[in-house]
């Protein structure tokens, strides 16, 4: 699965290779010095994103995965049709 990942990763990237640029810190300053309080909006977002999904997979270690994918199905998927 992770080769899977991988793969298509980098065939995305080879299509489309400006991306590497959102890498680059100075973008994310740039967007904060101009954006004002919507860039700490945003900033807090991410964070809660990546926190959010770290801890998903902590979770996934400790309960194994039918509870985590049956709470996404239950939770999120109605939302999503």
């Amino acid at each position: 699965m992770v080769l899977v990942l991988a793969a298509l990763g980098l065939a995305a990237i080879v299509h489309h290779p400006r991306v590497i640029v959102a890498l680059d810190p100075r973008y994310a300053i740039d967007f904060l010095r101009h954006s004002g309080s919507v860039g700490f909006l945003v900033l807090g977002g991410v964070f809660l994103c990546i926190t959010a999904a770290e801890a998903l997979y902590a979770d996934m270690g400790h309960l194994a995965g039918a509870p985590i994918r049956r709470s996404w199905y239950v939770v999120v998927c109605p939302h999503c049709c």
